[in-house]
């Protein structure tokens, strides 16, 4: 899986606002589902461990576990993490079968905007799955901004992922797939307000990385490159800004493996 905002030290930094700005959502989520007591939790592309740790606390079963293709990333979740019954594996998410399972219930957040072929691989993940498991989706459906600079930035990030055949509000499409032998049980749209420092903090961050990407500098010269990274800093780093809150709408999808007749 090519992951295009990285796994260095700042996309780490990136990830753990991500994981306080959304926890709330992502724990509403599962909250609000009717899931069974689980022997095995997986966690999708955990990057540092922050979804799989929250999945532990809210889920309480008796293994979770977080799969990454990241060695960086897995250490780091090694390292913050001593419970027992929490542990992580470095692998590539696409490829199945998974060194683990089968699973009660698998999870994922904000991963299938970075993949070619998402229906497939959802799919797949589904055999991964106990007869009557739950597969947990939470993606992108639509981040909506009246602030031109994160306009801008979001159309870099859309074009350049457009370029690699991704899509990068992914909702949408995902809440329309059909699945082999599971049917979704849910199916809702989550809000969440973000303030503009926050969301100036989390795209400078992915600056960082999309600067140097092909993708990026196909689309936009140095120059262009450097203003949102000048500007976005600008934003994150002032005391008060009057700049609007940033709406992130976020598809939430559980989808139950069927049980065996």
């Amino acid at each position: 899986m090519n992951y295009i905002l990285g796994d260095n030290e700042t996309a780490a930094k990136r990830l753990k606002l991500v994981a306080d700005l959304f926890a709330p959502s992502t724990e509403s989520f599962l909250n609000d589902t009717a899931l069974p007591q689980s022997d095995l939790v997986l966690d999708l592309a955990c990057g540092p461990g922050h979804t799989t740790r929250l999945l532990a606390k809210v889920l309480n079963g008796t293994e979770t576990i977080g799969i990454d293709q990241s060695v960086n990333f897995i250490a780091e979740a090694e390292d913050a993490s001593s419970s027992d019954g929490l542990s992580f594996i470095c692998h590539d998410i696409t490829d199945t079968p998974f060194p683990v399972g089968p699973a009660d219930i698998i999870f994922t957040r904000y991963i299938l905007l970075h993949l070619e072929n998402p229906s497939g691989t959802v799919n797949k993940w589904l055999t991964q799955l106990k007869p009557g498991g739950f597969l947990l989706l939470e993606e992108l459906e639509q981040i909506d901004t009246d602030e031109t600079l994160f306009q801008k930035y979001l159309e870099l990030l859309e074009r350049s992922l457009e370029l690699q055949n991704k899509r990068m509000f992914i909702g949408p499409l995902v809440s329309t797939l059909s699945f082999a032998d599971a049917e979704p049980t849910s199916n809702r749209i989550k809000e969440a307000s973000i303030s503009a420092k926050d969301a100036a903090a989390m795209f400078f961050m992915n600056m960082q990385t999309l600067k140097n990407s092909e993708y990026v500098r196909a689309l936009y010269n140095n120059e262009e490159i450097e203003d949102f990274v000048v500007n976005l800093e600008q934003v994150m780093e002032v005391k008060e800004t009057s700049l609007k809150p940033v709406s992130w709408k976020l598809r939430q999808i559980a989808i139950r493996k069927e049980k065996k007749k």
